[in-house]
């Protein structure tokens, strides 16, 4: 657990010249470095409200077969590639840190209310970016691995942001940066490839649910979706 007398860096360097996360916190014996990353979703929100079917993520269904099946209805393709673009910075900032063998990298994602999206990207069977068939491949063919990054955790807010800057009402929070009390709807925990664990407070005070945990089982959102349907 963090200790109270916590100590926390903004935009920390390991070295001179070297690249910055978002944060560094040094507790006792436990150091956990983070970074944090926004998509831009205004263009790829319009088309979900305007197209009649969405992939959530690539090489679940054929493109050409789900376009002559839409007809007129138009397509939405899954935002993937900032998600991998997230994957690789976060490794890249995390390495200076993580020579001392105990510092911890946490790569945070901030997405809307359609999480099902990066939790498809990251986690579906066919092409998860954190599973052995990742569509992104390595130099040697192989998945592309990302070993400094110890878990990713996505959390359903920028949908606040965007609701508070143009002053609508927010429902369950005060303001934008209201981040919501235990009965907020969780947000989702996935394990990286560095294994180094996170501490199990940060991940309270995120509200971190796994993305397999049991309790997500009959939340359709929190699934790995093929395609989705808009009426």
């Amino acid at each position: 657990m963090l200790h109270n007398t916590a100590k926390f860096q903004h935009e920390p360097a390991a070295f001179k010249g070297g690249p910055r996360p978002e944060l560094l916190v040094v507790a006792l014996e436990e150091r956990l470095v983070v970074e944090v990353k926004t998509p831009s979703l205004l263009a790829h929100a319009r088309q979900r409200g305007e197209n009649g079917v969405q992939l959530p993520y690539r090489e679940g269904l054929p493109l050409e077969g789900a376009r002559e099946a839409l007809g007129a209805g138009g397509l939405t393709l899954p935002r993937d590639n900032p998600i991998l673009d997230f994957l690789k910075d976060a490794d890249r900032k995390f390495r200076g840190f993580r020579s001392d063998g105990q510092t911890a990298g946490l790569l945070v994602i901030v997405w809307d209310d359609h999480i099902y999206e990066p939790i498809s990207t990251l986690v579906n069977p066919r092409s998860g970016l954190l599973t052995p068939n990742s569509f992104a491949k390595g130099e040697d063919g192989a998945a592309l691995r990302f070993p400094d990054v110890d878990a990713v955790v996505v959390v359903r807010h920028l949908h606040n942001f965007v609701r508070a800057a143009g002053d609508a009402p927010l429902f369950d929070r005060r303001h934008g940066l209201d981040f919501g009390d235990d009965r907020a709807l969780p947000n989702v925990l996935f394990g990286g490839d560095g294994g180094r664990p996170i501490p199990g407070e940060v991940l309270t005070r995120l509200r971190a649910w796994p993305h397999d945990d049991p309790r997500l089982a009959n939340m359709a959102e929190y699934k790995p979706n093929d395609v989705v349907l808009w009426v």
